[in-house]
């Protein structure tokens, strides 16, 4: 599986950030999943902004958690759903 397609299946949502923002940059970004390609000279005011427009509701990570843990959330301060 490459990386575009293991991202899309775990729904992940990639934005890319570039020093330049030519036609290479946004072939790769489109080839690595990107969603959004980022200028980095105008990151401060662009990342904000496109990370709350691809963000997943809360409700839905909500959701997706339960349904790994078999309906019910780890408990806080678990080590379950942790990465290691």
């Amino acid at each position: 599986m490459n990386v575009a397609a293991g991202l899309k299946y775990c729904g992940a949502k990639v934005v890319g950030m570039s020093l330049v923002n030519d036609d290479d940059a946004k072939r790769l970004a489109k080839s690595m999943g990107a969603v959004e390609l980022l200028d980095k000279v105008s990151l401060g005011k662009e990342l904000i902004p496109a990370l709350l427009q691809f963000a997943r509701p809360k409700e839905i990570v909500m959701q997706r958690l339960a349904r790994r843990h078999d309906g019910a959330l780890p408990e806080a301060g678990s080590q379950q759903g942790k990465i290691a």
